[in-house]
């Protein structure tokens, strides 16, 4: 274990930049990999799901129509998925994991998951065929939340 290992840094150098705990035993470091609880593959199945949402939106839209079960649906399914994404970055984030930006990273976090459940009540709640163009404004959000969700969660620790 790192933990084990008694510090051996260069003269002069600060045993807390280095990592190393007060006890004089070196920290663990931080994975140098991204953990899998944000992943591609998450971020792309949203990403996909949000897109064909979007389109269904717009497609209602230009029928002039208002939005129906399809677009529920869909935007259950995609609630699903950022679901399941906010579940697993919770998890590393309780385990101790942090992204350079955590403050940023909780924020988006949260926003993202948010986002389909208030279009939908917007749309529900809209009268004419411009419900389905708020639901798909909402997937193209979603779309891109993810990937800048993404980008937080891989950027290196501070």
């Amino acid at each position: 274990m790192c933990a084990d290992a008694p510090f051996r840094g260069p003269k002069g150098a600060s045993a807390h930049a280095l990592g190393v705990r007060e006890d004089g035993a070196r920290a663990c470091p931080p994975p140098a990999f991204p953990s899998p609880s944000v992943s591609a593959v998450l971020v792309t199945v949203a990403t996909v799901v949000a897109l064909l949402l979007a389109v269904l939106g717009a497609a209602s839209t230009l029928a002039r129509r208002r939005i129906g079960p399809a677009h529920l649906v869909g935007a259950g399914l995609l609630e699903a998925v950022l679901l399941v994404q906010a579940a697993l970055a919770a998890v590393r984030l309780a385990g101790g994991y942090r992204p350079a930006d955590t403050p940023t990273f909780v924020s988006y976090l949260a926003g993202v998951v948010l986002v389909p459940v208030a279009g939908v009540l917007w749309a529900r709640t809209e009268p004419t065929r411009w419900a389905g163009t708020i639901v798909a404004v909402a997937g193209l959000v979603v779309a891109i939340m993810g990937w800048r969700l993404l980008q937080l969660w891989e950027a290196a620790g501070a």
